[in-house]
C-alpha cells in the first residue's frame, strides 16, 4: 500500500489501452490534481503515454491525448515546459490537416494555454515561442476563414485576440491578413443576421490589432481604426434613414447617394452593418493602450445623440416609397437600443470627459422613458441613465434632474395596486343594473377570490423584471446625484414609501414566475429608503432597524459599497458633520393637507391615486349611473336648500377630459328607447345644474394619507365611463357639475312573495 501512486493505478487500468483512454477520459480528468504531479518516478511514464496517445492513428486516441496534456499542462508548469516541445511539434500539423472538430479545438485550446503561460520564462520564450506562435497564428487565421464551424471560428479569432496582447510584435506581419479576417465577419449580412458571438469575437479582435504598432504606432493605429468605425456608423445609419431628412448631427458626414438595391435586402444589411459598427466602437472603448491617447468624445456623442433621435414619424424627404419607408420604421427600435448600449460603454471609460454632453444625453433618454416604451425597449434605457448617473458627477439643473425623475417613477408604479383591479368586482357590480329593473344589487361571495385562477403577475417576463430592477436603482442615483424639486422629491419619497409597505405583503409568485426577484427587489427599496432616512442622528435612531436590515440582508457580497455605507452609518451616525441634510418639512407630504397642488398635478399626470381618491371617483361615477330628471326652478332650489351631507352627491367634469359629443343619428323613437340612465345623463349635460354651497360651520378635517396606487390606463373606456355617457359628451369650455340623486335600494327593504300553502294544483 505504500507503493501506491494514482498515476500508477491510472497508467495499469483506465490509460492501458487506446480504447480505455478514450472510455474513461472523464474519471481520469477528475483523479488528476496539482498533488499527483510530485517529483516521482512515474511521472517520465505518464509523459511516454502522453506522447504516444498524440502519436496515434485513432482520432479518438488523438483527441484524448491531446486533453491529457492540456489537463498536465494545467496542473504542473515543470512538466509543461519539460514537454512543450513535443506537445507543439504534434499539435501545430494537426490545425493545417482535416481533422475532426473536437481535435482541431482541443489543439487549438493546447497550443493558447503552452504559448500564454510560458511567456514569462525567456529560454522557453526563445527557443519555442518566438518559432512557433506566427505559424499557431496563420494556422488560426485559416482556420477562422475556412472551418465550417461557428464555434471553432469564435474560438480561433478569440485565441488570436489573446495571443496579440502577449506577442504583439510577432503578429506585426500578419497585421493586413489580420484586419482583413476581422472585418470579414463585420461586414453584416444581408440573408441573416450574423451570430452575435463570431461578431463580438471578431470585434474584439479588430480593436486589439492597434497593438502590432508597437508603443509609438499604437495610439496612431487605435485613432484611425475609431474615425474608420465612426464613419462606417455614420454610413450603416444614414442608409437606413433614406426617406427621412438627415440629423442635424451629420452635418460634417457625406450624404449616401440613391441606392437601386432592394429595400428587403438593403435594410437588414444595414441594420447588421451598424450593429456591428456599434459593438467595434465599444470594444474600442475598453481597450488598454500603453501611452495616453486622444479620445474623440464629441465625434462618438453625436452619433449617439443621432440614434436616439430618430424616430418613424419623422418628415420625409421628397417622394418615398412605401415599402422602403415602413421597412425604415420598423428598425427604429433597434437603433434606440444600440445607441443605448453604446452610451454604457462611453460613459464607463470617458467618465468625466463626458460632463458637457450629459445634460442632452439625459434629456434624450427621460423623452424616451416618457413614451409608452415596451419592457424590452425600456431597459436599456435605464441601464444607459444609471451608466451615466455613476460616472458622471453631481446633475445641479432640477428642472432635468426631475424630469428624469418622473419619467422612471411609472416604471415603479407597477408594483401598486392597480386602481382597476382592485375594485374591478365592485365596478362590475356598480354599473351591470342599468334602467329601473336593474336596481338590485349584485352581491360578491366571501372567498369569490380562492377560486379566481386568472391572477395577473406583475413582472411576466424577465425583461419586465429586470426593467424594475433597473428603474430602481435609477432611483436611487437620482435621489442621490441630482437636485430635485420639493414636489418631485415627496413623490419620489412617498412612492417609494408605498412600494417599500407593499412588497411584504405581495407573495413573490405574484410579483414575477422567478421568486428571486422578490428579494432583490425588496433588498433595492431598503437601500432607497435608508437614503432617505438617513440625517441626524435623532432621524436615524428612528431608523436603526432599517439600518440592520439593509446591513444583513441589503445585499449578498459585504464588500459592496452600500454595505460598507450602511456600516459606517451604524458606526458613526454623526459622520461630519452630517451624512446628508434631512428634508425639510414642506418637502415631504406626510399629511393630505401639507400636499400642494403642483404636488397633487404631478401625482395625477403620473397615474397615482390614494385610496380616497379612488373611493371618491368610484362614488362619483356610480351617482352618474343614476342622475335625477331634470327639475323645474323651484325642485332645483329646493335641492339647493337641502343640506349637502346625505342623499345628494356631485361630481365635477373638466371638459377636457370629458367625451366629446356626437350628433345623434338615430330617430326619435329610436332615442326613446335607450335606457333611463342614458337619457338623464343626456339631460344634464344638456342642463347643468350648480353644486350646492356648503354651511359654513361645516370643516373637513384631513386624514392620514393613504398609499398611492397606480391607475391602469386601458385602451377601451374606464369604468367610470359608462356606455350611455360615451355616446353623449359636453362641449363646453367651462366645468359642468352635476347633482344626483342617490337612492338606497337595499334587497332587505323589498317585501317577500307570499306563497299560499293551501291552493292545491291537482283541484284547479
Amino acid at each position: 500500500m505504500s507503493d501506491f501512486h494514482p498515476l500508477k493505478s491510472l497508467l495499469q487500468l483506465q490509460l492501458g489501452s487506446d480504447a480505455y483512454a478514450v472510455l474513461y477520459l472523464p474519471q481520469v480528468l477528475e483523479t488528476l490534481t496539482p498533488e499527483c504531479f510530485a517529483p516521482s518516478t512515474h511521472l517520465q511514464k505518464w509523459t511516454a503515454r502522453i506522447n504516444s496517445l498524440l502519436h496515434s492513428r485513432d482520432v479518438g486516441a488523438r483527441w484524448s491525448g491531446l486533453i491529457l496534456a492540456l489537463q498536465t499542462a494545467m496542473c504542473s508548469k515543470d512538466l509543461m515546459l519539460e514537454s512543450a516541445q513535443s506537445w507543439v511539434g504534434v499539435a501545430v500539423p494537426l490545425l493545417s490537416k482535416h481533422e475532426s472538430t473536437p481535435t482541431t479545438k482541443s489543439s487549438i485550446r493546447l497550443l493558447r494555454y503552452v504559448f500564454a503561460n510560458g511567456a514569462d520564462v525567456s529560454e522557453f520564450q526563445r527557443h519555442l515561442c518566438i518559432p512557433n506562435v506566427p505559424k499557431f497564428s496563420s494556422a488560426l487565421i485559416s482556420i477562422a476563414d475556412n472551418h465550417e464551424d461557428i464555434s471553432t471560428k469564435i474560438l480561433a479569432l478569440e485565441t488570436l485576440t489573446h495571443l496579440i496582447q502577449v506577442y504583439p510584435s510577432l503578429h506585426r506581419p500578419l497585421h493586413a491578413s489580420l484586419s482583413t479576417v476581422s472585418l470579414q465577419f463585420l461586414n453584416g449580412s444581408s440573408t441573416r443576421p450574423m451570430s452575435p458571438a463570431l461578431v463580438e469575437a471578431a470585434s474584439q479582435l479588430y480593436s486589439v490589432l492597434h497593438l502590432t504598432g508597437g508603443k509609438v504606432g499604437a495610439a496612431n493605429l487605435w485613432r484611425k481604426s475609431l474615425e474608420d468605425t465612426v464613419n462606417f456608423a455614420w454610413n450603416s445609419f444614414l442608409r437606413l434613414r433614406t426617406s427621412y431628412r438627415p440629423p442635424a448631427s451629420a452635418s460634417g458626414v457625406v450624404s449616401p447617394g440613391p441606392s437601386s438595391e432592394d429595400p428587403v435586402v438593403s435594410i437588414p444589411l444595414h441594420l447588421d452593418r451598424l450593429r456591428a459598427a456599434t459593438r467595434v466602437l465599444r470594444d474600442h472603448c475598453r481597450t488598454i493602450t500603453s501611452r495616453p491617447i486622444s479620445f474623440p468624445v464629441g465625434s462618438v456623442t453625436r452619433l449617439c445623440l443621432a440614434l436616439l433621435s430618430c424616430n418613424s414619424e419623422e418628415e420625409a424627404q421628397g417622394p418615398m416609397d412605401q415599402t422602403l419607408r415602413s421597412l425604415e420604421a420598423s428598425v427604429v427600435p433597434a437603433i434606440w437600443i444600440l445607441a443605448c448600449e453604446l452610451i454604457v460603454d462611453l460613459a464607463t471609460s470617458v467618465n468625466s470627459l463626458l460632463a458637457p454632453h450629459v445634460p442632452r444625453i439625459l434629456s434624450y433618454l427621460s423623452y424616451h422613458l416618457e413614451q409608452n416604451r415596451t419592457a424590452s425597449q425600456r431597459l436599456p434605457i435605464l441601464r444607459a441613465i444609471i451608466s451615466m448617473l455613476q460616472h458622471s458627477s453631481a446633475l445641479h439643473d432640477p428642472i432635468l434632474s426631475s424630469r428624469l425623475a418622473k419619467a422612471i417613477l411609472p416604471s415603479l408604479s407597477v408594483v401598486l395596486s392597480s386602481e382597476s383591479h382592485a375594485s374591478d368586482g365592485t365596478d362590475q357590480s356598480a354599473f351591470k343594473s342599468k334602467g329601473r329593473k336593474g336596481k338590485k344589487r349584485a352581491r360578491g361571495y366571501e372567498g369569490d377570490e380562492v377560486f379566481k385562477i386568472t391572477r395577473e403577475i406583475v413582472c411576466p417576463t424577465p425583461d419586465d423584471g429586470d426593467a424594475l430592477l433597473a428603474a430602481l436603482r435609477a432611483t436611487d442615483l437620482v435621489l442621490r446625484k441630482a437636485q430635485l424639486t420639493p414636489a418631485i422629491h415627496s413623490i419620489v419619497s412617498r412612492t417609494m414609501l408605498s412600494v417599500y409597505l407593499a412588497l411584504p405583503q405581495m407573495p413573490p409568485a405574484t410579483l414575477s414566475p422567478d421568486t428571486t426577484l422578490h428579494a432583490k427587489i425588496y433588498a433595492e427599496v431598503q437601500t432607497i429608503a435608508l437614503g432617505l432616512a438617513s440625517g441626524t442622528n435623532s432621524t436615524m435612531s428612528k431608523s436603526l432597524t432599517l439600518a440592520i436590515n439593509t446591513v444583513l440582508h441589503g445585499a449578498c457580497d459585504p464588500s459592496q459599497a452600500i454595505v460598507q455605507h450602511g456600516i459606517d452609518l451604524l458606526l458613526h451616525p454623526r459622520m461630519p458633520p452630517l451624512v446628508r441634510s434631512l428634508p425639510h418639512v414642506e418637502t415631504i407630504s406626510l399629511f393630505r393637507a401639507e400636499e400642494s397642488q403642483e404636488e397633487a398635478d404631478v401625482r395625477h399626470a403620473l397615474g397615482l391615486r390614494t385610496e380616497e381618491d379612488s373611493s371618491r371617483l368610484d362614488s362619483d361615477a356610480v351617482d352618474v349611473v343614476h342622475p335625477p330628471p331634470v327639475t323645474t326652478g323651484d325642485r332645483r332650489q329646493s335641492a339647493v336648500d337641502a343640506p349637502a351631507a346625505g342623499t345628494f352627491a356631485t361630481i365635477s367634469i373638466s371638459s377636457s377630459t370629458a367625451p366629446r359629443r356626437v350628433a345623434p343619428t338615430q330617430t326619435p323613437e329610436a332615442a326613446i328607447g335607450r335606457s333611463d340612465a342614458s337619457d338623464l345623463v343626456v339631460q344634464a349635460a344638456e342642463h347643468p345644474r350648480t353644486e350646492p354651497p356648503l354651511s359654513q360651520g361645516s370643516r373637513t378635517i384631513p386624514s392620514l394619507p393613504a398609499p398611492l396606487a397606480s391607475v391602469s390606463k386601458p385602451n377601451s373606456a374606464s369604468p367610470a365611463e359608462t356606455p350611455a355617457i360615451a355616446s353623449s359628451s359636453i362641449t363646453s369650455d367651462t366645468p359642468v357639475t352635476f347633482i344626483a340623486h342617490v337612492e338606497d335600494n337595499d334587497d332587505e327593504d323589498e317585501p317577500m312573495p307570499a306563497i299560499n300553502m293551501e291552493s292545491d294544483s291537482d283541484t284547479d
